[in-house]
């Protein structure tokens, strides 16, 4: 990371990352992008008593937690950096013992290079 003092981290991503991944989704032409709370029943997450409130989405974010994306195009990346100010990791592969911090541009790379994998294996 490029900020030394640990607790500035997240504030300054907050500041800084956020606006400009908002900005870039902008030019790409994500103008507004909606967030809807997924149904409990399409998650699997079992029968929830009659009452129950779903809180919102992102709500149940906190900092710490982990956020799992299988396939990440690179508008998720930036997505992802914008609504939650995170770190991105990846899994090392062929052991897949380690998981490595790759931060926004590794992940940016590693999305990009996904696509033009997938681009070589279609033609």
């Amino acid at each position: 990371s490029c900020v030394p003092i640990w607790f500035l981290q997240r504030p300054i991503k907050q500041i800084v990352v956020a606006p400009l991944c908002r900005i870039v989704l902008f030019l790409l032409g994500y103008l507004y992008i909606s967030e809807k709370v997924p149904d409990p029943r399409r998650l699997r997450l079992g029968r929830l008593k009659k009452g129950t409130p779903i809180p919102g989405f992102g709500e149940t974010v906190y900092s710490g937690d982990i956020i799992i994306c299988n396939s990440t195009s690179f508008v998720e990346v930036l997505y992802l950096a914008y609504r939650f100010s995170c770190d991105f990791a990846v899994v090392c592969l062929p052991s897949g013992e380690q998981v490595h911090r790759c931060g926004l541009l590794g992940a940016l790379k590693r999305a990009g290079a996904s696509y033009e994998d997938e681009r070589h294996r279609t033609t």
